[in-house]
């Protein structure tokens, strides 16, 4: 299947074991009008090496090699150098099934739509190639499509991979340098900009998981996440205030979900508990009386009115998974 041009950004760092299956995974796409940019950002292992080897082997791979920079520079790098009319990305640990461009593609001039996303699967060794049938896509104009996303309550998450961006949705946006849940501070500016956004269910999106991923091991980097959602409602707030109540919702669970994870964690930093703590007595009362947010967010919203800071930490040492998410 031939169409408009398709850029690839996939940022490599540490993620060896990993590289090569995930650039086969693009050789094997039934889209073959695409250019893959391999972001090499500084890595100490053998993923520049893999790079420029697959580089030589097809002229629409490009290889770019940069100091150490982090996840964002790195994509901020790509977005810089890419070509297509069109563009996706793409994790240097993840894979892609065979039909995620075509299908995603097909998606977007069925409906006519700015972002297309699909369904991933989740694996840890060797995934089971999906295979589904075409699914009916649902679609949301792009400020529904983000109320949604701060809510929780969407397949569609802020993450940017699984989908299909046109490229003009990007002109002037980039990442924050060196800001950990970079995906999270971004997609306010992209899903607030696009007029339609559409998603098929169908698990065309292979992510990996493994000790080494940022979401899977806790680290400080994780605290991350307080800034990231206070770019976000200051992003609404000026965008769309009508979506302020989602945002307060997000960045209550964001603030709630630290002090699990450095409970669950043992990790011992009493100032950033208290700050996260201040920040939940401002927000759960707003988030208790909505009735657009999550059961589970009023519910722990009630819970830290009932037995205060040290039973939602206690609570959080028995139920929280140690990798839970922010």
């Amino acid at each position: 299947m031939s169409g408009p041009k398709i850029s690839i950004i996939v940022p490599a760092y540490r993620v060896e074991p990993y590289l090569s299956a995930c650039i086969d995974s693009v050789l094997a796409q039934t889209f073959d009008n695409w250019e893959l940019l391999l972001i090499d950002d500084g890595s100490p292992d053998d993923c520049g090496a893999i790079c420029d080897s697959y580089a030589r082997r097809d002229s629409r791979i490009k290889a770019i090699h940069q100091i150490n920079a982090g996840v964002s520079a790195a994509r901020n790098t790509g977005l810089e150098a890419h070509t297509g009319t069109l563009l996706t990305f793409l994790d240097g640990d993840d894979m892609i099934a065979p039909l995620y461009l075509q299908r995603l593609l097909e998606v977007m001039l069925q409906t006519g739509c700015d972002i297309s996303g699909c369904g991933e699967i989740t694996f840890s060794d060797i995934p089971d190639m999906p295979v589904s049938a075409r699914q009916q896509p649902e679609q949301y104009s792009g400020t529904q499509a983000y109320e949604l996303m701060l809510y929780q309550t969407s397949r569609l998450t802020s993450s940017v991979w699984g989908k299909l961006y046109r490229s003009s949705l990007w002109d002037s946006i980039r990442y924050t340098p060196g800001l950990w849940y970079e995906d999270l501070e971004v997609s306010a500016r992209i899903f607030l900009r696009a007029q339609s956004i559409a998603y098929t269910p169908e698990p065309l999106y292979l992510y990996r998981q493994h000790g080494g991923s940022f979401l899977h091991s806790f680290r400080p980097e994780r605290l991350h996440v307080l800034r990231a959602v206070a770019g976000v409602t200051e992003e609404v707030g000026q965008r769309c205030p009508d979506l302020l109540p989602a945002a307060y919702d997000r960045m209550l669970s964001a603030n709630l979900n630290m002090i699990g994870l450095m409970a669950v964690n043992r990790y011992n930093d009493p100032a950033t508990e208290n700050i996260c703590w201040q920040n939940v007595k401002k927000l759960r009362y707003g988030t208790l009386s909505n009735s657009k947010a999550r059961l589970r967010n009023r519910l722990t919203a009630l819970l830290t009115y009932i037995g205060g800071l040290t039973l939602y930490r206690f609570a959080a040492r028995h139920f929280y998974h140690r990798d839970s998410e922010a």
